[in-house]
């Protein structure tokens, strides 16, 4: 197989990434089970976790109106050493690409993390702004696009029914009030 030219946006959201998210980085690219669709996925690890990040998702639509555009990439973050997280973030870019699934804040997407774990209490996603970063993540300028990245965020199935039930934002709300770390993969 011919390795495949980078687009020079994604070589830039990836620097941006390198620059912005500290650890030893990489990106390695992942191919559906055909091998017909692809998508580069950023990873960095330190001390602290692990953070992965698609690119190229940017070069996929998510506004659901057809007037104006929308590009995104998707964050993911965990406490410690993740073995999954890779695997997870390039399934959800798949659904994305092949299926057309949409992602913006408060859309959830049953089962990423229970396809590679089904050991943890965490099974499904639910987006949001990016919050880790001081000098903010949710927009980000690049020198043709502006992407709007969001946070793939680990819920559990009471979580994700209380989303359901209550909305998205009530879930975010009743995280702050009860100091739940949401990149803690492990909670129940």
């Amino acid at each position: 197989m011919v390795p495949a030219k980078i687009a020079p946006l994604h070589k830039e959201w990836a620097k941006y990434l390198r620059d912005k998210v500290p650890g030893e980085s990489r990106v390695q690219r992942y191919y559906d089970e055909g091998e017909k669709h692809q998508i580069d996925i950023f990873t960095s690890r330190n001390d602290e976790g692990t953070v992965a990040a698609t690119v190229g998702l940017m070069d996929h639509d998510q506004s659901q109106n057809p007037a104006v555009s929308v590009f995104t990439e998707i964050l993911m973050d965990a406490k410690g050493p993740n073995s999954v997280i890779s695997n997870v973030l390039s399934t959800i870019a798949f659904f994305v690409i092949k299926d057309g699934w949409k992602v913006r804040p408060g859309a959830i997407f049953e089962k990423m993390i229970e396809m590679y774990d089904a050991e943890l209490s965490v099974k499904h996603v639910m987006f949001a702004p990016p919050f880790q970063w001081d000098n903010g993540m949710t927009k980000v300028q690049l020198s043709t696009k502006t992407i709007y990245p969001l946070l793939a965020v680990p819920i559990t199935d009471a979580e994700r029914d209380y989303a359901f039930i209550n909305g998205t934002d009530a879930l975010e709300n009743r995280w702050a009030h009860d100091h739940v770390d949401v990149l803690d993969w492990g909670r129940h």
